[in-house]
């Protein structure tokens, strides 16, 4: 690796002056094996190197978003060339520039974005302590003022919180047509945008939901849907209280599944494709807890309770009716 010209690189493209060819140059040292390290190096020096100029607070703003371990990404500058999860120090960086670019004014707020993909799972730690964990094919976006002005999350596909208490603020998550407001409590979220339901499940405390106008609060081991097609809005007990969060623990639980539904949990979980041989096997549905949900485990159960065959080809899981005579 090339350090001091790694570093020129970033400095130059943050600025806006690369050329195509040094922007290609920069992607190909962003695959190089220590490139994760010398980018933190250019993040912390260009922290030390601004933080002389700052106020204390600014300071502390900026040391906290450079420990947090997450993928961090200032709006449209880091999107598209940023591939790897130096979080971090993408996150000072984003920080670090609009101060330097303000010459000491308050600079403008930025958007950090957390990101797990399909087939990963992800935890991170909030800079007011809320602990986020996503589940697979799920982000969650926040604002530079978090913690300061706000504590607004808007988030895309599912996560778990564990929410610090602060009473002056209160916590709010955006998800699709729901809001729901904590101040300090346990809960889930499920909002993926191929779902038609919103769905919240409390854990511990308590939290108010918010969907076209009606308010509902919920006590624990309650849930919350929000059908976005029929606008129908309603609380019911969880089906299942002893797992009441059974991702989080590695289980799945399905709750009267077809098989349709759950081609697309396990693309997502897995990062597989799933395709149907004979269409029809997609009205077979599925109860139980899948206390080990590796994919074998769950296509053992889908095989064993449904003449349905399943078949692995590299990344791609084929369904298809099974043929008598076969087991």
């Amino acid at each position: 690796m090339e350090t001091e010209r790694f570093h020129s690189l970033i400095e130059k493209y943050l600025s806006g002056k690369t050329t195509a060819e040094e922007n290609a140059k920069l992607r190909a040292m962003m695959d190089e094996e220590d490139a994760a390290q010398a980018f933190d190096e250019y993040a912390f020096s260009q922290w030390q190197n601004a933080s002389t100029e700052m106020s204390g607070i600014q300071k502390e703003r900026i040391r906290r978003k450079l420990l947090i371990g997450i993928k961090a990404q200032k709006k449209r500058l880091f999107r598209r060339i940023f591939k790897w999860t130096a979080a971090a120090a993408v996150a000072a960086i984003a920080v670090v520039i609009g101060f330097v670019a303000g010459k000491g004014r308050e600079a403008e707020a930025n958007v950090f974005e957390c990101i797990a993909a399909n087939g990963q799972k992800s935890t991170i730690s909030l800079p007011d302590g809320t602990m986020v964990m996503l589940n697979s094919g799920s982000s969650i976006r926040y604002s530079s003022d978090f913690n300061v002005k706000n504590r607004d999350i808007d988030l895309n596909g599912e996560a778990y919180f564990e929410v610090a208490r602060n009473e002056e603020i209160p916590l709010i998550v955006s998800a699709r047509q729901m809001k729901i407001e904590a101040l300090g409590t346990k809960f889930n979220v499920r909002a993926y945008n191929s779902e038609p339901e919103i769905v919240t499940t409390l854990v511990e405390g308590c939290v108010k939901a918010n969907a076209d106008g009606r308010e509902m609060i919920m006590k624990p081991a309650e849930e919350i849907s929000y059908n976005v097609k029929s606008c129908e809005m309603r609380k019911y007990d969880a089906p299942n209280k002893n797992h009441l969060i059974p991702w989080r623990d590695n289980e799945l639980f399905f709750n009267n599944n077809n098989l349709k539904e759950i081609g697309a949990i396990l693309e997502r979980m897995y990062n597989v494709n799933v395709i149907f041989e004979d269409e029809s096997v997609t009205a077979y549905s599925y109860t139980g807890l899948v206390r080990n949900s590796s994919l074998s485990n769950v296509l053992d159960l889908i095989t064993a309770t449904s003449p349905v065959d399943a078949q692995m080809y590299y990344n791609t899981i084929k369904f298809s009716r099974r043929r008598k005579g076969h087991k």
